[in-house]
């Protein structure tokens, strides 16, 4: 619904765009989110600001605000903008206008600046190369020959033509203190860390869209979507999941073909009664909507291990090799992940990395496979151990490894 409003232009002007915030059990994509976000709109992941609230909490008292705000007057840091000239060029605050809006100017103007670059580092170089002709002629013909002036006539062009581009090259400074409509995002992570200055600096900005830096500066937060995380109430809810029951009649452990509509809906109340209990409601009322992320289907993590399948095939794209994983090993590496389904899609990550990319390292190490090769992985009965199910790894039909503690 809220995106509804802003599409249709009945968003108020004072506010950031979107403020929500991301409850739930570790591991199921809150922090992940702002990046998909980011790569929708940026067409590249983490091109937003992303604060970790738990690492500014760890810092002295006030000094971790002052790093999101900028140092005040009389502390180390402290930059007045009317007595530095330099003071634009110097480290900006976290949340300065340039720092929240500078992946949306990237965006807007990174091919144009590219073009313009390259065309300039070529003026450079031409206009090095024309400036050792004109020495040379004018050592063996003189200022008076005419290939001197012509000379000099393309030196003059390609001046005139440098300036042109460094005249037209966009303007942070004008872009960012411009009305000029435009998407940039913000992300508090593990807000629950949060100090308590921070969390009221933060009440502001939900509520106004504004930010009033230390050095006297505003930042605005219209263009924003804001989003805050929290893995508050998530111990609650591994308790559940793992049967302790928590005045719920759970008797036994949850799989994740077990998470029914009761069972979210009690997962609900848990991560939004924890967060009623640990923040104020003026800070939570502040926010457009607060969703609670469900615990990771079968399906889900079938499609994070094929993303993930992805991501090795790139890493391994300089070997040669194809690795090719069975139907029943992906079943297979899902299920041991979904034993732990507290953890979420870290589990997967280190079932994965565990069973599958450990020995692939092993294989690589021992050279046992070249460029050209196809690497298949199986889902066997282990000799030994009857009823036993391990991994077995094979070069074009061929066996070459068989895991079987570690699977």
């Amino acid at each position: 619904s809220a995106m509804e409003i802003i599409n249709a232009g009945l968003r108020k002007g004072d506010r950031p765009r979107l403020n929500l915030l991301f409850l739930g059990p570790s591991g199921v994509g809150k922090s992940y989110t702002p990046d998909v976000l980011s790569e929708h709109f940026f067409g590249k992941f983490k091109a937003y600001t992303d604060i970790d609230c738990g690492s500014i909490a760890g810092e002295h008292q006030g000094h971790g605000v002052a790093t999101l705000r900028g140092a005040p007057p009389g502390y180390i840091g402290y930059a007045d903008p009317e007595r530095n000239p330099d003071y634009e060029f110097m480290p900006q605050p976290i949340l300065s206008q340039w720092n929240i809006d500078k992946w949306a100017f990237i965006y807007k103007f990174e091919k144009e600046v590219e073009q313009k670059r390259d065309l300039y580092e070529e003026l450079k170089k031409k206009l090095r190369d024309i400036g050792d002709q004109l020495r040379e002629i004018k050592q063996k013909r003189g200022k008076g020959s005419k290939e001197y002036k012509d000379i000099w006539e393309e030196l003059t062009k390609a001046r005139k033509l440098k300036e042109e581009i460094e005249s037209s090259a966009p303007d942070p400074l004008k872009f960012i203190n411009s009305d000029e409509d435009r998407i940039t995002i913000v992300n508090f992570d593990e807000i629950e860390k949060a100090s308590e200055e921070l969390r009221r600096l933060l009440l502001g900005i939900l509520e106004k869209g504004i930010l009033d830096l230390a050095d006297g500066r505003t930042t605005r937060f219209y263009h924003a979507f804001l989003f805050a995380t929290s893995n508050i109430g998530s111990m609650e809810i591994a308790q559940m999941l793992k049967g302790g029951g928590l005045g719920f009649s759970q008797s036994k452990s949850v799989s994740w073909d077990e998470v029914d509509k009761d069972t979210e809906k009690k997962l609900v109340e848990i991560a939004l009664s924890a967060a009623r209990s640990f923040f104020a409601p003026e800070f939570l009322n502040r926010f457009d909507d607060i969703i609670v992320f469900r615990p990771l289907g079968k399906k889900e993590l079938l499609e994070i291990l094929d993303k993930e399948l992805g991501y090795l095939h790139q890493r391994i794209m300089d070997w040669g090799v194809i690795i090719r994983l069975e139907p029943e090993v992906k079943e297979y590496l899902v299920g041991k992940a979904a034993e732990n389904i507290e953890y979420g899609a870290r589990d997967l990550r280190r079932t994965l990395e565990k069973n599958t990319i450990f020995p692939l390292a092993k294989l690589k190490n021992r050279e046992a496979f070249g460029k050209g090769d196809v690497i298949y992985v199986a889902l066997e009965e282990e000799p030994q151990r009857p009823g036993k199910k391990v991994l077995a790894f094979y070069r074009d039909k061929k066996p070459i490894l068989i895991e079987g503690p570690s699977a």
